[in-house]
């Protein structure tokens, strides 16, 4: 069961899906490209220590060469830290309105269409509706590019506002309703990961090889999402994705970056990736695998009242920022550390269930290298998880004595990766 709520009960609107186990009856063939075409998410709290794990570089912190940006995000990580709603958003206004931020209720506008893929023989519904308008994809910093085995370690879960005003609907109370963790407090086991450039040679078969490239290193979702799924749900099994990938590339005529910005919420998802790797390839799917801010998937997996269903989710990111730090003032060396603060809304539509948290990302270079001298990277994930009295609400709770625009919950991870290469990270 989710390790951090424990036996609450479910809701009567609600079907969580529940147990998770060790055993995952998965075909490394069949899932072949499904998985590695790309090639082929994030922290949180049970044990509630009173402090935070520490973070940064410790004594060395002194010498790092950072700006404000770099500052405010990794302040979110302190254990005393008061974590809000989209702190970094594009506009004047400090805090982002959840109303503006939801997925439109099915009653708006919902068309379901039912996709049967043929091999499988495995039908999958969409329900159309219209998604929060995404932010542009994030930005990494060069030494992310390429592939890592990543591990995470459950730190502890605190809730600043009080155990009282938690409900199933926040984010992390069950399985699959937090995707950048979606079994919190549980530790996987350790899974591969992508980060791209656009001019990749040793992926030109996805990522054009192309010089107009302006240096940003992107997160591969299609590619990172259904191995974090799957390695914290291991009764899950991810039967088809889709993102809203886009080559900025196609851009610079009409604007550059700051088009796609100004136009990002038009750019609809992809066709669907099958598990079998049917609408895999780069003929069938050319924008899987670009940068990309919407992700969404199909799955597998036990429910608490229905037996094993078919299920999916939807999530966006709505809002971001990164920086990085150097070493000493020779930047030319690059960054050695960096952080991130992501905000997102996720929809799992059979539940009807809308859930909101921000993702707060530390990570940094680790002195010296393996045996083989690949890169190790390592920090913290901390998600804070957001109740709406807009959300509150649907429970017929009382809305009075927090304050929603703070998060109710804060879920901690310790994270390291490695760097492996493109064929250990195909075995994995």
């Amino acid at each position: 069961k989710n390790k951090l709520f424990g036996l609450l009960s479910a809701l009567p609107s609600l079907d969580i899906t529940n147990v998770h186990s060790l055993s995952l009856n998965n075909s490394l063939l069949q899932r072949k490209n499904f998985l590695i075409q790309g090639a082929s998410a994030v922290p949180a709290v049970l044990s509630l220590p009173q402090k935070a794990p520490a973070v940064g570089p410790g004594a060395s912190d002194s010498l790092l060469i950072k700006d404000h940006d770099y500052e405010e995000i990794k302040s979110l990580l302190g254990s005393k830290a008061v974590v809000p709603w989209s702190t970094y958003t594009k506009g004047s206004s400090s805090r982002s309105p959840f109303l503006d931020y939801r997925y439109r209720a099915s009653s708006l506008s919902s068309t379901k269409t039912t996709t049967t893929n043929t091999n499988t023989n495995i039908q999958t519904q969409t329900q159309t509706r219209t998604s929060p308008p995404p932010a542009s994809p994030t930005h990494f910093p060069p030494f992310m590019e390429g592939y890592w085995t990543v591990s995470y370690k459950f730190k502890g879960a605190t809730f600043p506002q009080g155990r009282k005003i938690l409900s199933l609907r926040t984010a992390g109370a069950g399985l699959g309703t937090c995707l950048s963790l979606p079994n919190v407090g549980y530790n996987p086991p350790p899974f591969s990961v992508h980060y791209f450039s656009m001019n990749d040679s040793n992926d030109n078969d996805i990522h054009n090889n192309n010089n107009n490239n302006n240096g940003h290193i992107y997160e591969d979702l299609a590619y990172n999402m259904p191995r974090l799924f799957e390695a914290f749900w291991s009764e899950s099994k991810v039967l088809a994705v889709q993102t809203n990938g886009y080559d900025y590339r196609n851009a610079p005529e009409k604007g550059g970056e700051e088009y796609i910005l100004n136009n990002i919420g038009k750019i609809k998802l992809s066709p669907k990736c099958f598990v079998n790797g049917d609408g895999c390839t780069q003929t069938e799917n050319p924008n899987l695998h670009l940068p990309a801010s919407r992700f969404a998937m199909d799955f597998e997996g036990p429910t608490r009242r229905s037996g094993r269903l078919i299920q999916s989710s939807d999530i966006t990111m709505v809002d971001a920022e990164t920086s990085v730090a150097y070493q000493n003032e020779i930047k030319s060396n690059g960054a050695s550390s960096f952080v991130k603060s992501a905000s997102y809304v996720q929809y799992n539509i059979n539940q009807d269930l809308q859930t909101f948290f921000r993702e707060i990302t530390f990570l940094e270079k680790k002195t010296g290298t393996d045996s083989s001298g690949n890169t190790k990277l390592g920090g913290m994930v901390r998600v804070a998880a957001f109740l709406p009295t807009f959300i509150k609400e649907m429970d017929g709770s009382d809305v009075v004595g927090y304050d929603e625009s703070n998060a109710v919950a804060l879920y901690d991870y310790e994270i390291k990766m490695m760097e492996i290469d493109k064929t250990d990270a195909m075995i994995m």
